[in-house]
């Protein structure tokens, strides 16, 4: 989860923003951004409570989350909505290696 984790942050950190788009499209890209962030969110609480994700790492993958979350709002929150799916993907495929 760690090695994935510290991917996702690089990539949050690093990439640049996609182009500017139309103000309802990404009013509605926004709001779908932070219903991911808290499915993301939710979902890391209760495995980090089923003992899945380990508390170090759900520590990591809050801190993550949080980051991400804050960029909801920017220029492109349809890629920070792509990249919360990639990690909900990583914590299901964790989960159904247990």
């Amino acid at each position: 989860m760690r090695r994935h984790t510290l991917a996702l942050f690089v990539l949050v950190s690093f990439v640049q923003p996609g182009s500017a788009q139309p103000s309802h499209d990404h009013h509605h890209q926004k709001s779908s951004c932070l219903a991911w962030r808290e499915r993301l969110d939710a979902t890391v609480r209760q495995f980090g409570e089923l003992g899945i994700v380990p508390g170090e790492d759900a520590a990591i993958a809050k801190g993550l989350i949080e980051t991400m979350g804050k960029r909801c709002a920017g220029d492109d929150p349809q890629r920070i909505s792509q990249l919360y799916v990639i990690l909900l993907d990583v914590l299901s495929d964790q989960r159904h290696q247990q």
